[in-house]
């Protein structure tokens, strides 16, 4: 694993929408944010921008995911938001600069595909945080973990509910439905070895158990270490009950595997969400009771 280096005053971040629009007057308020906590920003030319539902087309914001990484005085990319599109535009974008220049990718929720890719084939950190769209409405604290894992490089969350064990390994995840659907590409990352994080929105509950079947079914999570779960928020259900709850379902599949499972952790699409560094070498303990902590540093 190697890592983008951290953040220092002065240091400029990009903005860029790689896949829904987002009006330019609700940037100045992102703006205002960045260079309170000391850092620069340039707005791409995707803000403001509208085609269907996304910022612009795939191949204009291709392009400006292109500019900031060819800009070796950008030393971050802030994803303006997600919703869909960054699937995309994944292979139209040359990563190659950020083996000269590693910059961070910052976003979460859609921008998984980013942060999957990133691990996948270069074994590059990034940063799964609230985004452009979530920096007015979400807390002081929430905000905060991002500058923070920016400057530092360390982190950690705990909880009150899991199953004992101890795992040590990458941290690796994000949406759950992203990464499903990446599956069989090379933009799937190896999970052998890892704690996986995972978290989700607006989805069936028969869908989350669909997509852990198929998981497992592909092999990818033989050789997980630990499990942390997040929030999946705004789950829906069918007329007929499907029976199980979010926890029953990860229960059902996770319970017998002899890994560490925690849930709770303050992740996902809520306000009071936290970072954390994807790709960074982390250590979950559950213990007897149930209470968990996972801390992770960059090594």
């Amino acid at each position: 694993m190697f890592h983008p280096p951290l953040l220092r005053s002065g240091d400029t971040i990009y903005i860029t929408a790689p896949a829904r629009a987002f009006p330019i007057d609700e940037v100045q308020y992102a703006i205002h944010t960045i260079e309170k906590f000391g850092f620069k920003a340039i707005v791409g030319n995707t803000i403001g921008a509208s085609y269907h539902q996304w910022s612009a087309t795939d191949s204009k914001r291709a392009a400006d995911v292109q500019t900031a990484l060819n800009n070796p005085e950008v030393k971050a990319l802030f994803m303006a938001r997600g919703g869909y599109g960054c699937v995309r535009i994944i292979d139209e974008v040359d990563f190659s600069p950020l083996q000269k220049h590693p910059k961070w990718m910052v976003g979460f929720s859609d921008v998984t595909v980013f942060h999957a890719h990133l691990w996948s084939n270069f074994r590059l950190a990034s940063l799964h945080a609230p985004m452009i769209i979530n920096f007015k409405e979400n807390t002081e604290e929430s905000i905060q973990s991002i500058f923070h894992q920016l400057t530092t490089g360390v982190g950690s969350l705990n909880g009150a509910e899991g199953l004992p064990g101890y795992a040590r390994g990458p941290l690796v995840g994000g949406n759950l439905s992203v990464l499903y659907s990446l599956l069989g590409s090379r933009s799937f990352p190896d999970l052998q070895g890892v704690i996986l994080m995972l978290e989700d929105l607006d989805e069936y509950l028969y869908h989350i158990d669909r997509m852990l079947f198929a998981l497992k079914r592909a092999g990818v999570l033989e050789g997980l270490a630990g499990l942390v779960i997040g929030s999946f928020t705004k789950m829906h259900d069918n007329q007929v009950p499907f029976g199980y709850t979010v926890r029953e379902i990860f229960l059902h599949h996770f319970a017998n595997r002899g890994i560490p499972l925690a849930f709770g952790a303050n992740i996902g699409h809520h306000t009071d969400q936290r970072a954390f560094i994807h790709g960074a070498d982390a250590v979950l303990e559950v213990d007897s009771t149930g209470n968990w902590q996972l801390q992770w540093q960059l090594t």
